[in-house]
């Protein structure tokens, strides 16, 4: 087996603390949780849900990218290509929490710096996965890259529709 690229083993041990710290502060903070869902309008139960997914995406993807399977390579690059999708949907409704809460004087530039940050940060994450070292070290042929980039494109597309619709339970 070739040998892990120094980011692959990075990212692996982020994915894998990252879901376990999703799914420990689920567990600890679950009725707090509630609370501040159910106060602006969303369903607690979809919404930990939602969470319970990407623990579970996340810890899968970090054990698959350490073990070098293809299926790691999938997992960890559509969880930050999600991400992606979030964070522009997220510098899309900036605007409409402003105007749920029209009582309160809110600064939305320090969100759009955020999110956008996160967008470019995220991409260039994604991007990293195409490198041909990275798809050598998962036993992913660097032939036909575009073909499986629009793939990858319709599938990311398809998980985020998803999750909004588990988010709308």
């Amino acid at each position: 087996m070739k040998k892990r690229p120094i980011g692959i083993t990075i990212l692996a041990i982020l994915s894998i603390f990252g879901g376990i710290g999703i799914i420990v502060v689920q567990v600890i903070f679950s009725g707090e949780l509630e609370k501040v869902f159910e106060s602006h309008g969303l369903s607690s139960l979809a919404t930990l849900l939602n969470f319970a997914i990407l623990s579970v995406w996340a810890f899968a993807a970090g054990i698959g990218m350490w073990l070098g399977r293809k299926l790691g390579w999938w997992l960890g690059s559509l969880y930050l290509s999600y991400s992606v999708l979030r964070n522009v949907n997220a510098i899309f409704t900036i605007m409409d929490i402003v105007a749920q809460n029209h009582d309160q004087v809110i600064d939305t530039t320090k969100y759009y710096i955020k999110h956008i940050g996160r967008v470019i940060f995220h991409s260039l994450l994604v991007a990293y996965y195409f490198k041909n070292n990275v798809m050598e070290f998962f036993q992913i042929s660097t032939n036909y890259k575009k073909k499986r980039f629009w793939k990858f494109i319709g599938i990311t597309l398809l998980i985020f529709i998803a999750m909004i619709l588990v988010t709308q339970l």
